[in-house]
């Protein structure tokens, strides 16, 4: 398994393109929110608990050979004591950049779960 440690937008998309590449399957923040939200209900109880079970996560991850940004990111320690003999990719970018970059992005999520239509999933 290849943990990506790094934070969401620095390069995680191209970063996980370029996994599957290389090592096949990789877990990436648009899986459980889009192509596999079966596996929310996991990362949701790991956030309530403060604790990522071992037997749940080696089920979600099963078919993956790589993980990288959300949630990864907030379980990389956990993920490694699961899988001691995985690989830790860190991706980094310019602070300043980032920040612009995270702050943009975030904004306009927040700004589209307060109008319509949007707003209507968020019930």
């Amino acid at each position: 398994l290849v943990i990506g440690a790094g934070l969401p937008r620095t390069g995680t998309l191209s970063t996980r393109a370029a996994l599957e590449q290389l090592v096949g399957p990789c877990y990436h923040g648009a899986t459980p929110m889009v192509e596999r939200p079966d596996h929310m209900q996991v990362w949701m109880e790991a956030m309530d608990t403060g604790r990522l079970d071992p037997d749940q996560a080696r089920q979600v991850l099963a078919e993956y050979k790589a993980g990288v940004d959300l949630p990864f990111i907030g379980w990389y320690k956990e993920l490694l004591e699961i899988y001691p003999s995985a690989k830790v990719l860190l991706t980094v970018r310019d602070p300043k950049k980032w920040y612009k970059s995270a702050n943009f992005i975030y904004s306009v999520i927040i700004t589209l779960n307060y109008h319509l239509p949007y707003s209507w999933f968020m019930s």
